[in-house]
């Protein structure tokens, strides 16, 4: 069983995709945790960084907002996770 990772990163103009394998320095962009919706839960949890899904190979996946995640980073520190994670 085989998981696609993707880093999608919305752009002024349009998105923009590469697979996480090409980014080693990256890591754990986005939860592995597909069984859990991707709504906001508020607070600094990292689902309060995503506004939408992407279907790759029949899971659903949240897409992190990169750009408020990095801007949030900068100002306060690492994001507050969850006991689940």
């Amino acid at each position: 069983y085989q998981t696609a990772r993707i880093l999608v990163v919305q752009g002024e103009k349009e998105w923009f995709g590469l697979m996480v394998e090409e980014l080693l320095g990256i890591r754990h962009v986005w939860s592995d945790r597909v069984d859990k919706s991707a709504s906001k839960t508020g607070g600094d949890d990292w689902l309060g960084f995503s506004d939408q899904k992407i279907a790759i190979e029949g899971q659903v996946l949240p897409v992190l907002q990169l750009k408020k995640l990095v801007r949030m980073l900068e100002r306060h520190g690492k994001p507050v996770m969850d006991e689940t994670s």
